[in-house]
């Protein structure tokens, strides 16, 4: 056959294998659309989330001319920017909405996600393309490209953020993240000085795209800055790198400027700070060697970027210690921080799920283990590939150290009982001991053998620039991993790359290879490889399939749905709402109105005020100066919120996190240990839950974080009447059945410590459902003195109303139908296999005279080192 007629068949066949993971990636993402609807108005909407209903909202308001700047939806009463003023997605949303004529706005959004990771997949097989050539011919960088789009169509990490009614910002920023790459690459593949620049200049204004849609652009400053930095520290073509870097760096600071309007942004470690130090380091590198300077070159006998890197050291610590010297432990301190700890350790960050940082366990359990261990594979091939053009000793000691390296950095964090934890001393030296032992190692190779004029130096430099930059990549990913859990979707192109590299470079071995034993080895792992693969992809499109047609509006959602539709239609349009955080975003979009805090966070003091002056207020009229302040009409408490209460007490606390730290414990009876005797039956109930505060009962101390309770029992007397419940609690290996005062039950907050010593907390009785049956004291709470003295416990579990007026409740569906049938009277209940169901519960607010208006409630000031500020004001 002609060369000429097979790459025709051959291009004819990667476009429709191409077309055919789109169309799949397509088909897996839209199976939903027709249950994404809303139970009170049968129109269009949303799945299940938080951050795509304020892009929603917003890109109505586009389509009506109603968008206001500030948006007073948000952070009430005063307002914050609007947010499409610093991002594209709703502007994205009302693209797809006129440029497909779809029949609402809603529906747009709905779709919105999947054009978008459509176009994504192309690009990506583009860029994917295009690194792989570097280490193989077109055709086998082809089939690679074409494994890696396969994977990144169907792996489980990427799927919920790309499915049809969840426009999150991934699915747009990934749009422009990869072509970004794309171009970065080209300029460097690029000779020409006009195409190379173009190139640059594009790959900025993708970046910049990035910056206005997605927070992981950090992640293409970080990328792009280590491979230039590691070019120019192997002196590779330093002219092309300056000028790339500079092409590239220049709009998109532009753009970091344009959105924050502050040119502080572009001093952020984390963000601009790395990629502007590399640019100032290359502009240095070049001021000098361009000079008479560079005889010093001679003298030192050093690398010229060695030389660089040092007079910029020295620079940069002569300013700071001039200026300001706390600033260079602070930037030291940052860094490392950083790097154990990617999403950071602010109180708001820890609360949220997504952003709990993962263990080695957790990567496992969302990749497979299959699919995690051809990423190391393809890892340690990948840079094997890079320096393959060195001499056997320093390319079996550059390998063997980056194995090392890469082993301690990825297997540091691997559960939390194991010895490696990722939080004790011997955790955090492992991870940076194989770093700093590698880049030593890389360090000691270069400089001896450049002083010693030896090859070595020039083998380094001729490490490609794919190399560095998809070794750079992996770097921050494995990074990531140790993050948040919410990074899983940015490491997963990481794992998915260098996955997709190891089968077909095993392949042009095995072909290449004139050894009978070599060939049959790589034939045998290369089979193995594929068969995971193959075995990993069918299991990934299962998962993804099955995950993408089940996200809709469930039970919680459709509640939600209901309680927004009261509030439409029952409550003032220009009624405020204070709620903990979660819901800011249903209540303006869903229920039209504005709210005091939302998912973007625009004063973290404002959630921690929230939490401790509202939901665990120790008295009623704090709370409402608070709501006062703010204008607020309603309060709103969600059943989850039982559940965030660890979250929102450890925000609420003071300085040392402590102080309205409680959380609310179920315990569930066991009718196997029920005993009756002759005038009373012993219930008991099983659970477990460590003690919030510390107990002292007859000179016995019980301390807080190390006694806890297994359990308690509780006596009936034959009127069925609780006579007594003892909390069984643990410490020391030793159990002592102490008395408790409360119990409620029946609606009703009963003391039952009949004037004899008890410790200050309650037994809240709830009925338990089984999926047949229903035991109306099945289940129970247990509320200790601190959570008592919560303002959302009084209210929301003790019905402790007063000044607050119950205006609504919307049961959960599932106790709605248990009431429908009188299996059940009570607003709470524990589903088996479910947990606990309740009502979403709204109070419209009632000001006494003695509430006055206090400007301290509004302030905006960061959070951190302001709690417990306003503790006593006005009480």
């Amino acid at each position: 056959m002609k060369k000429e007629k097979f790459d025709k068949i051959f291009l004819i066949s990667t476009l429709a294998i191409l077309a055919l993971i789109i169309g799949l990636a397509v088909w897996i993402r839209t199976q939903n659309i027709p249950q994404l609807k809303d139970v009170t108005t049968g129109n269009y909407t949303l799945g299940p989330d938080l951050d795509p209903y304020l892009f929603l909202r917003h890109a109505k308001e586009i389509v009506e001319h109603k968008l206001e700047d500030p948006d007073k939806m948000r952070a009430a009463p005063l307002g914050v920017r609007n947010y499409a003023k610093t991002s594209l997605m709703p502007w994205a949303i009302v693209a797809i909405y006129k440029i497909f004529r779809v029949e609402s706005i809603e529906f747009a959004a709905i779709i919105a996600p999947v054009i978008f990771f459509s176009l994504t997949l192309i690009v990506f097989f583009l860029f994917a393309r295009k690194l792989f050539s570097t280490f193989m011919d077109k055709r086998k960088a082809t089939i690679a490209a074409l494994i890696a789009v396969a994977f990144y169509a169907v792996v489980p990490a990427m799927q919920h953020r790309t499915t049809a009614g969840i426009p999150e910002l991934e699915s747009l920023g990934m749009l422009w993240f990869w072509p970004a790459f794309y171009f970065f690459l080209s300029a460097w593949q690029e000779n020409k000085i006009k195409k190379l620049v173009l190139f640059s200049i594009l790959s900025g204004i993708f970046t910049g795209l990035t910056i206005w849609s997605w927070g992981v652009y950090r992640y293409i400053f970080m990328t792009f800055a280590l491979a230039s930095f590691l070019a120019f520290f192997f002196n590779k073509e330093k002219r092309k790198n300056l000028i790339i870097y500079t092409c590239w760096l220049i709009p998109s600071l532009i753009s970091i400027i344009l959105k924050s309007r502050s040119l502080l942004a572009l001093t952020s470690i984390s963000d601009t700070g790395f990629a502007s130090a590399v640019f100032f380091l290359l502009l240095v590198d070049f001021a000098i060697f361009n000079t008479k300077l560079k005889k010093i070159k001679e003298k030192l006998k050093v690398p010229e970027s060695v030389i660089s890197l040092i007079f910029v050291i020295f620079i940069l610590l002569l300013v700071l210690l001039f200026f300001r010297p706390s600033l260079i432990q602070t930037m030291i301190s940052t860094v490392v921080e950083r790097f154990v700890y990617p999403f950071g350790r602010t109180r708001i960050g820890l609360t949220v799920a997504e952003n709990k940082a993962p263990y080695f366990s957790d990567v496992i359990g969302s990749f497979g283990k299959a699919f995690f261990w051809l990423f190391f594979l393809g890892t340690l091939l990948l840079f094997y590939e890079s320096t393959k053009h060195f001499e056997r000793k320093n390319k079996i000691i550059l390998n063997f150290f980056f194995l090392l390296f890469l082993s301690t950095f990825i297997f540091s964090r691997i559960s939390p009982k194991s010895l490696l934890n990722g939080e004790n001393f011997i955790s955090k030296f492992v991870y940076f001991f194989g770093l700093a032992l590698f880049a030593f190692v890389l360090l000691y190779l270069y400089i001896s053998g450049y002083r010693k004029k030896e090859k070595v130096a020039e083998h380094f430099k001729e490490i490609s620039f794919s190399s560095l930059l998809i070794l750079s990549f992996i770097f921050w990913m494995v990074v990531s991993m140790r993050g948040a859990i919410r990074l899983f979707f940015i490491v997963s192109p990481a794992l998915i790359l260098a996955s997709s590299f190891l089968p077909v470079k095993l392949f042009d071995y095995t072909m290449k290879t004139k050894d009978s034993v070599y060939k049959t080895v790589l034939s045998c792992l290369l089979i193995l490889v594929a068969v995971f693969l193959s075995i990993t992809f069918i299991n990934y499109e299962k998962v993804t399939a099955f995950n993408a047609k089940y996200t809709i509006p469930t039970g919680y959602y459709q509640q939600w749905q209901k309680a927004m539709a009261w509030v439409r239609e029952n409550t003032e349009k220009d009624a405020i709402f204070v709620h903990w955080w979660d819901y800011g975003y249903w209540v303006q979009t869903l229920g039209e109105r504005a709210t005091v805090t939302d998912g973007g966070h625009p004063n973290g003091f404002w959630d921690h005020m929230v939490a401790r002056y509202v939901l665990t207020a120790q008295n009623k009229k704090t709370a409402l100066q608070f709501c006062k302040a703010h204008n607020v009409s309603y309060l709103l408490i969600d059943s989850t919120d039982i559940g965030k209460y660890p979250a929102y007490g450890s925000i609420g606390s003071d300085k040392n996190g402590k102080d309205r730290l409680s959380w609310v414990s179920t315990f569930v009876l066991d009718e196997k240990q029920t005993r009756e005797f002759r005038n009373e039956t012993k219930y008991v109930y099983v659970g477990g839950t460590m003690l919030d505060d510390d107990i002292v009962w007859k000179d016995q101390l019980f301390p807080e974080g190390k006694a806890g309770i297994a359990g308690f029992i509780m006596s009936v007397g034959k009127d069925n009447k609780v006579r007594s419940i003892d909390a069984v609690i643990v410490y020391n290996k030793k159990q002592f059945n102490v008395p408790i005062k409360y119990v409620y039950i029946d609606g009703q907050l009963v003391d039952i410590s009949n004037g004899k010593e008890a410790i200050e907390a309650c037994l809240y009785l709830i009925p338990k459902f089984d999926g047949n049956s229903i035991s109306n004291i099945g289940a129970a709470l247990y509320l200790s003195k601190k959570a008592l003295s919560a303002l959302w416990v009084k209210l929301y579990l003790l019905n402790q109303n007063d000044e607050f007026e119950l205006v609504h409740k919307q049961d959960d569906s599932i106790v709605e139908q248990l009431k429908a049938y009188n299996l059940t009277n009570s607003d709470l209940v524990y589903v088996k296999g479910y947990g606990l169901k309740g009502p979403i519960k709204i109070w419209k607010l009632h000001y006494p005279e003695d509430i006055k208006f206090y400007k301290e409630y509004l302030e905006l000031i960061p959070l951190e080192g302001n709690f417990a500020k306003l503790d006593y004001l006005g009480v």
